[in-house]
C-alpha cells in the first residue's frame, strides 16, 4: 500500500459519541464530549419507496433515492440522505447530482449522496458482491468531480463503510472511513499521512449511535480539491487499520450538511473494481 505515515491518534471519547455519518435510526442523545464537527442525527427516515422502484424524477426531496444507470450500465442510487435538512436534489441520470435546496441550519442534518452500496436496506443496483470481506473487496478506484460554493458549512467527501458480518440494513458495527475532499468550517484532522501522493490529515475515535459502536476514521485533505482521479481505497482502508474479515458495505460519496448547502453539486462520479 502507497501509505507515508508518522502516527495514527486514536481518540476514545469517554462515553459514547455520535459521529460524523451515523447512520440514521432511532433518536441519539448529543455527548458534551463530541468532537469539534461531529454529526448528532436525530431521527432520520430510511427511503420511502421499494428498492425496485427508486424515484425517477428529475427533481426530488426528503429522503427519498433515484437509481441511475449512466453509461455502460453501471448504476448507482442517488441517496437523499436527509434527517432534517429539507433537502432537495436535482440528477439528470448520470451518477452526480445537485443540491437546489436545503435549509440546514446549525445541525449536521444531511448527507445527500451517491451510494453504490447497501444504505439502509436499499439494494445496490451494480454487480458488486457486496457485503464483501475487505480481503476479498478486488481493487476499488474511484473518481470525482465536484461544484463548491462559498457560503455554508459543509464538506465534500467519500463514506465507506464496514461491519463484522454480512449487513444490509441499519447501523454498521465495525469501522467507518471517510475521505473528505474539501470542507468549509468545519474542517478536522490532527496528524498528516500521505496516501497515493496526497497530503491529509487524520482524525481517529470511537463513535457511537443507536446502541452501536464502531471505529471513525477521517482522511481530510490539507489542501482543499474539488476533484479526485483514479483514487485507489485499498490504502486508506489499510491506514485506519480495517480488519481484511471485516464486511465492506457500501462506498458513498456525498456532502455533509451543516448550514447552507444550495449549489453544492457532483458533477461527476465513477467507482471500480469492487468485487
Amino acid at each position: 500500500m502507497w501509505v507515508t505515515r508518522r502516527f495514527v491518534p486514536v481518540v476514545v471519547v469517554a462515553i459514547a459519541v455520535a459521529l460524523l455519518m451515523a447512520r440514521p435510526g432511532t433518536s441519539v442523545a448529543a455527548v458534551s464530549d463530541t468532537p469539534s464537527g461531529s454529526t448528532v442525527p436525530g431521527g432520520a427516515r430510511v427511503p420511502s419507496v421499494s428498492p425496485e422502484g427508486g424515484v425517477h424524477t428529475k427533481y426530488f426531496c426528503g429522503s427519498d433515492w433515484k437509481n441511475v444507470r449512466p453509461g455502460g450500465g453501471t448504476g448507482y442510487n442517488i441517496y437523499n440522505d436527509d434527517f432534517g435538512a429539507s433537502t432537495c436534489l436535482e440528477n439528470t441520470g448520470n451518477a452526480g447530482f445537485t443540491i437546489t435546496r436545503s435549509t440546514a441550519d446549525g445541525s449536521y442534518s444531511a448527507f445527500p449522496n451517491t451510494s453504490s452500496g447497501w444504505e439502509w436496506g436499499v439494494a445496490p443496483l451494480h454487480g458488486y458482491a457486496y457485503p464483501v470481506r475487505e480481503k476479498d473487496d478486488g481493487e476499488p478506484r474511484t473518481s470525482v468531480s465536484v461544484g463548491l460554493v462559498n457560503s455554508g458549512v459543509y464538506n465534500a467527501a467519500y463514506d465507506t463503510w464496514f461491519s463484522t458480518y454480512k449487513q444490509t440494513n441499519g447501523q454498521d458495527n465495525a469501522a467507518e472511513v471517510m475521505i473528505w475532499l474539501s470542507c468549509r468550517d468545519n474542517c478536522i484532522g490532527w496528524e498528516p499521512v500521505r496516501i497515493e501522493g496526497v497530503e491529509f490529515l487524520e482524525s481517529q475515535w470511537v463513535a457511537y449511535h443507536n446502541g452501536v459502536h464502531w471505529r471513525y476514521t477521517a482522511f481530510v485533505a490539507a489542501t482543499n480539491r474539488t476533484y479526485f482521479t483514479n483514487l485507489w481505497l485499498n490504502p486508506f482502508f489499510s491506514a485506519a487499520g480495517i480488519d481484511p474479515n471485516w464486511y465492506l458495505t457500501s462506498i458513498d460519496f456525498g456532502f455533509e450538511l451543516y448550514s447552507g448547502g444550495d449549489g453544492l453539486r457532483v458533477n461527476s462520479y465513477s467507482l471500480t473494481g469492487v468485487r
